[in-house]
């Protein structure tokens, strides 16, 4: 029981350090992306172009995979559900990056998943009475 109530409690406790991180991290992402939009637009602060439609064809195509997948493709899909994801990914951040010239939106957005993961598995921990046991001793040593 006290392992649990450790582990539950160092998970929120990791989840505290990660949020407190990113949004120290993204304000000095935001802040410097601000300062960069100012010099190249001449001091006007511009803001960045409207995302077009069409981006979200990579979304559905993975929706229509995940929902797909297993039932009609099913040994495909388990080989290659990671390329795949990547692949879809990679197409919207590049437009991000290299077309729309904002690198805060996919930072912005990798922290927010980070949080949200660390969230998830921090309440996994704590409602599921997970037990990790090891057959060493602890020790501290450098």
């Amino acid at each position: 029981m006290k392992k649990q109530l450790f582990l539950a409690i160092s998970s929120v406790a990791l989840l505290a350090v990660f949020i407190s991180f990113s949004d120290f991290y993204i304000d000095f992402i935001g802040n410097t992306q601000t300062l960069l939009t100012d010099i190249s637009s001449g001091g006007e602060g511009g803001e960045h172009g409207a995302v077009p439609t069409w981006l979200i064809i990579p979304f559905v195509i993975l929706l229509g995979m995940i929902a797909t997948g297993p039932l009609f493709y099913e040994h495909f899909w388990h080989k290659n559900y990671p390329i795949i994801s990547v692949v879809l990914a990679t197409v919207v951040v590049l437009f991000y990056v290299f077309v729309q010239h904002n690198v805060h939106s996919p930072v912005h957005a990798a922290f927010e998943y980070i949080q949200f993961i660390a969230l998830i598995g921090s309440l996994y921990v704590a409602s599921g009475g997970i037990l990790i046991e090891i057959d060493r001793k602890g020790k501290t040593s450098l």
